[in-house]
């Protein structure tokens, strides 16, 4: 249902490109991740954002077209365990990363005031990246649905912090965002992007929030959710046929000799409860 719901029904690639981007703002709030990503200004994402960028829907859409338990899914998942192997990331930034592949779409519409994904898709989708999470190292065991989104919340208000590398990070995320739009619209989507997030995660990048872009937002995503409602579907497609892994993926990821050591992040209460418990989602 993952595949059918998030990749052919729900998957224009702009739309999918605006909430990448969003999670991995989400991401870059927490300044023991953004010192992985940013490196100093020497990581992929700031030297190469586009193929960066193209190179993780790609694996997403890998996952979702063959699915976390297949001979190709597996396979494509081990590829990112190598790559996240290379860094010093804690098991529950892992955690974090993947609660916003679960939760990221219906939060933005719940804020918008309407319902993209139905309660069993929105379940489908919490089940897909649980299984994802059991098939992953280094990260914290997924826990059930209600407690997953739960701890998400807390681990945002224990971990939100402003940073220098964050904030570069996220302004090549958004710059990158707005170029594959039509040139003349591209302040727009960038600001657009910015409406779409919530005040604390604004807040924590000191982002001025753009006055007249949530009516728009808003107005945008209903007429998003009818034209669902009355267009036929379209034929079957991929995240993983629209952003293809650049020719330097295996280039792509490599950890410098001057990244930052291991954060010591205080985490949620999650961390103490769960260990030992892996795979054991919802």
């Amino acid at each position: 249902m993952a595949h059918l719901s998030l990749e052919v029904r729900l998957g224009p690639p702009l739309i999918v490109a605006a909430l990448y981007t969003l999670g991995f703002c989400r991401q870059m709030a927490v300044p023991s991740i953004a010192r992985v990503i940013h490196r100093g200004g020497s990581g992929d994402i700031m030297r190469e954002t586009r193929a960066r960028n193209d190179l993780s829907l790609n694996f997403f859409g890998r996952f979702l077209r063959s699915g976390h338990s297949s001979q190709a899914g597996r396979a494509a998942i081990a590829e990112l365990n190598a790559i996240h192997a290379r860094f010093p990331l804690q098991d529950h930034e892992s955690l974090y990363t993947l609660s916003g592949l679960a939760f990221e779409g219906p939060r933005l519409t719940r804020r918008l005031g309407v319902r993209v994904l139905s309660p069993e898709e929105e379940r489908s989708n919490y089940l897909f990246w649980a299984g994802v999470g059991a098939r992953m190292e280094r990260i914290l065991p997924v826990p059930p649905q209600a407690e997953f989104w739960q701890w998400t919340l807390d681990y945002e208000r224990e971990n939100y912090a402003y940073s220098d590398g964050g904030s570069a990070v996220v302004e090549a995320l958004l710059d990158d965002f707005a170029a594959r739009l039509p040139a003349p619209v591209r302040p727009v989507g960038r600001r657009l992007l910015i409406s779409a997030m919530d005040d604390r995660l604004r807040s924590t990048h000191r982002l001025a929030k753009p006055p007249w872009s949530d009516r728009i937002l808003a107005l945008g995503t209903r007429a998003f959710v009818l034209s669902k409602a009355v267009l036929p579907d379209p034929p079957d497609r991929s995240w993983a046929d629209r952003f293809s892994a650049p020719q330097r993926a295996a280039n792509l990821g490599q950890a410098s000799n001057r990244e930052s050591t291991r954060s010591q992040h205080a985490t949620p209460r999650l961390k103490r409860e769960h260990r030992g418990a892996r795979g054991q989602a919802g």
